[in-house]
C-alpha cells in the first residue's frame, strides 16, 4: 500500500493529481463571457510585460559584455535571456556555477562597471557580485548557483513540453516583483517558479488528460495555481516533486517550502525565507479575484495582479498608464 500524505485537512495518495480544478471544472456554471474575459485580460497583460525589441537588444549587449569579462577570468556564466521569460526591467540576472569565483569575477568586471564599483556578497546565500553597467545603466547581478547549466537545460526542456509556462512565469514574476517578493536566494525566482508550474501542470488532471488547451486557458489556470499554492498546499508537512508531478512528505518541523530539484535532487526551496510572504500574497490574490470572477463585474479581473508597490509606484511604469493600455 502506498504512503499517504496530507495536502491540507485531508489525505491523498502520493502521486495523485491535484485535488482542485474549481475554476476549470466549474466553468459550466459560469458565463462563457467571464471565462473569456479573464483569459483575454491575462494574455493581454502577458504581452505587455514582454520587453521591447530595443530593450532586448540592449540587454543582449550588456550580457555580452559581462560574458566577455567572465571569459577573460575563465568563469562560465549563464543567462535565461534565451528562454523569453524576461520582464521589462533594467535589472539583469546572470549565473555562475563556481561559488569560489566571486572575487575573481569582481576584479574582472570593474572595467565595465560604473565608477569601477562592483559589490560582492561572498558570504550570502547564494553568493553574488553586482554592478551598474557604465554604458547602459543596467544593474547586473551574477549569482552562484551549482549545476546551473544543467538547470538551464531542464528549463528549456520543460518550456518545450509546456509552452504555457512561459506566460505563467511572466505574469507570476510580474506579480512578485511589483511587491518586492522576487529576490534571488530569498524568494521564488524564475527557476523556482518554473518548478512550481511544472509540478502543477504535470499533476493537473485536465492538462494531463488533454481536456483543455492550456494556452487558451491561461487565466483560469493561474487561478488554479494561486488556489493551490496560496490556499490548499499544507507547506508545513508537504513539498513538491516537479520531476514526477507528485506531492511529497517532509519533516514536520521544516519551516520552509520543500521543492525537490529535478536536476540534482537537492532541496531547491530550503533557502527561500520569504516563502510565507509569497504564500500569503497568492492567498489574497486568489480570494479577491475569486469574488470578481463570480460577480461578472466590469472591473478588470486581473486588477489585483497589477497593484502598485507599497510606495505607490509601479515597478516599471505608472499603474494608471498600464491599466489604460491593458484594458482600453
Amino acid at each position: 500500500m502506498r504512503e499517504k500524505h496530507s495536502y491540507g485537512g485531508g489525505t491523498a495518495q502520493r502521486g495523485q493529481t491535484i485535488p482542485i480544478t474549481k475554476h476549470l471544472s466549474l466553468i459550466k456554471d459560469l458565463s462563457t463571457g467571464t471565462k473569456n474575459k479573464l483569459n483575454t485580460e491575462t494574455l493581454k497583460l502577458a504581452d505587455i510585460i514582454l520587453p521591447t525589441k530595443r530593450d532586448l537588444e540592449t540587454r543582449a549587449r550588456v550580457i555580452e559584455d559581462a560574458e566577455k569579462r567572465a571569459a577573460a577570468a575563465e568563469v562560465a556564466i549563464y543567462s535565461t535571456a534565451s528562454l523569453g521569460i524576461t520582464l521589462q526591467s533594467t535589472d539583469i540576472e546572470l549565473f555562475y556555477t563556481d561559488e569560489n569565483a566571486s572575487k575573481l569575477l569582481r576584479s574582472f568586471l570593474t572595467d565595465i562597471a560604473e565608477n569601477g564599483v562592483v559589490a560582492m556578497g561572498g558570504n550570502a546565500h547564494p553568493p553574488f557580485v553586482s554592478y551598474i553597467d557604465k554604458a547602459y545603466g543596467y544593474t547586473v547581478t551574477l549569482y552562484a548557483k551549482s549545476q546551473y547549466n544543467e538547470k538551464l537545460s531542464h528549463m528549456k526542456n520543460i518550456l518545450k513540453k509546456f509552452p504555457v509556462i512561459k506566460k505563467m512565469i511572466l505574469v507570476l514574476s510580474h506579480i512578485l516583483r511589483s511587491r518586492g517578493l522576487c529576490i534571488q536566494g530569498a524568494s521564488v525566482g524564475e527557476y523556482e517558479l518554473l518548478l512550481m508550474c511544472e509540478c502543477f501542470l504535470k499533476s493537473h488532471p485536465l492538462i494531463q488528460g488533454q481536456c483543455i488547451d492550456a494556452g487558451k486557458n491561461l487565466g483560469v489556470l493561474l487561478m488554479d495555481f494561486l488556489q493551490l499554492y496560496g490556499c490548499d498546499l499544507y507547506y508545513d508537512r508537504v513539498g513538491i516533486d516537479p520531476k514526477r508531478g507528485w506531492f511529497v512528505h517532509k519533516a514536520k518541523d521544516a519551516g520552509y517550502f520543500h521543492i525537490v530539484d529535478p536536476v540534482d535532487g537537492t532541496d531547491a526551496g530550503s533557502l527561500l525565507v520569504l516563502h510565507k510572504g509569497v504564500e500569503a500574497l497568492f492567498n489574497n490574490l486568489y480570494t479577491g479575484m475569486n469574488v470578481l470572477y463570480r460577480l461578472e463585474t466590469a472591473l478588470p479581473i486581473v486588477s489585483f495582479w497589477i497593484m502598485p508597490t507599497s510606495t505607490g509606484d509601479f515597478w516599471w511604469k505608472d499603474v494608471e498608464t498600464l491599466l489604460e493600455e491593458t484594458f482600453k
